[in-house]
């Protein structure tokens, strides 16, 4: 197909009905202002390729190949397909037309893309790109984008309202409260787990109960879908060495909207330990990149040892 040239930047003049009427006068003034409305009406709206951009990128104003007409950014809207979730590699160029060479390796499996966004206001890239990595979230900025634009000439696109900078991510918690005298314990990970409890020098038959509170407060804070953003953390239990049925998962979530939300969430079991058997857990945390960064989580473990 070949490409349309224009001379010169087409205008739009609006025309009354009457301009062009049955038994009216047809005047040159006329006939001109339909030419230049009908070459107008050739270019107003298009789909323009933008090239392939990283985060922290800035797509610049389009520039319309038909006439060479600048877009300004409020004729504009962006939006990006996903081309890899790998940075780009050394070599790369914000822009170019070409597909960009990826980097030789990620940082884990990849596990979601917590927010990828072009700011419609700045041309702004920016791309946050979670992996799972030995049992752990892993966030960063990896990722590279095809960009379009969608022109509107003479125009203003709408948009849902003034744009908010995205907040640093709030960390999880690195220790929580326990029912054992009281004290605080590191939440550990799955290569590092927490030793909960110790049996003593005789071989028993314990209840184990396990629970968590996760708190977000009422930030009333919206994610992507409409649903208020929150935190999910899932704990990991098990025992050293193992023991039929003293393992298992327990998962809990807090949202950021209404009243501080406390969702409790537990699980009891029953097993035959021998003496010197540890029970052990950690902790695998996802936390809403949308949430405020003064977001903060109250996370209690509680251990119960009896007869059955």
């Amino acid at each position: 197909m070949s490409q349309l040239i224009l001379s010169e930047q087409p205008s739009f003049t609006d025309l009354p009905d009457t301009a062009i009427a049955a038994g009216q006068p047809l005047a040159d003034s006329t006939m001109l202002a339909v030419s230049h409305n009908s070459k107008f009406a050739t270019v107003r709206g298009k789909l323009i390729f933008m090239g392939f951009y990283a985060c922290d990128n800035i797509v610049p104003p389009p520039v319309d190949p038909d006439d060479g007409y600048v877009y300004s950014l409020a004729e504009c809207q962006f939006f990006g397909m996903i081309y890899s979730n790998r940075a780009p590699a050394p070599g790369f160029v914000p822009g170019q037309a070409s597909p960009p060479a990826q980097a030789a390796s990620q940082a884990g499996q990849i596990y979601n893309f917590a927010g990828w966004s072009i700011d419609d206001l700045t041309g702004v890239v920016a791309l946050w790109t979670a992996y799972y990595s030995n049992g752990v979230e892993v966030i960063n900025s990896d990722g590279i984008l095809k960009v379009y634009a969608i022109c509107s000439r003479k125009s203003v696109t709408s948009r849902p309202g003034q744009q908010i900078p995205p907040s640093p991510i709030p960390a999880p918690p690195t220790s929580a409260s326990t029912s054992q005298a009281g004290l605080t314990a590191a939440l550990g990970s799955a290569e590092s787990p927490v030793t909960l409890f110790t049996v003593g020098s005789e071989p028993v038959e314990i209840m184990l109960t396990l629970a968590i509170n996760v708190v977000v407060p009422p930030t009333e804070t919206l994610d992507a879908d409409g649903q208020y953003a929150g935190a999910t953390v899932a704990l990991i239990f098990g025992t050293s060495p193992a023991a039929s049925g003293g393992s298992g998962e327990i998962v809990a979530s807090g949202a950021s909207g209404g009243p501080n939300t406390s969702v409790p969430n537990g699980e009891v079991v029953t097993f035959g330990a021998p003496a010197g058997t540890t029970i052990w857990y950690y902790t695998i945390w996802t936390v809403d990149p949308l949430l405020p960064a003064g977001a903060s989580y109250e996370l209690s473990i509680t251990l119960a040892q009896g007869p059955v």
